[in-house]
């Protein structure tokens, strides 16, 4: 689904989230969305989706691959030792 759409931003700096958004994110009035800023080729985009049920879920393997290379590291440092 992509729909893009202006929004205005209020004076105190505030924005509504259209009632479609909401229903297609799940969520109603009081409810919480995590909210983050991506990168793009085009500038910064806003990212919203509904708070997850499982914290452990949304985030497990998010560091998959980032010690990938420990074990080399590890060697040379020590092999510089001697």
């Amino acid at each position: 689904m992509s729909t893009t759409i202006q929004i205005a931003i209020s004076p105190q700096g505030q924005i509504t989230i259209p009632k479609s958004w909401r229903g297609a994110l799940g969520v109603k009035k009081g409810d919480k969305v995590i909210a983050y800023l991506k990168k793009t080729p085009q500038g910064v985009a806003v990212i919203l989706s509904s708070k997850p049920e499982n914290w452990t879920e949304l985030i497990a393997g998010s560091g998959r691959g980032l010690w990938s290379n420990s074990d080399t590291y590890i060697a040379k440092e020590r092999n510089s030792w001697e």
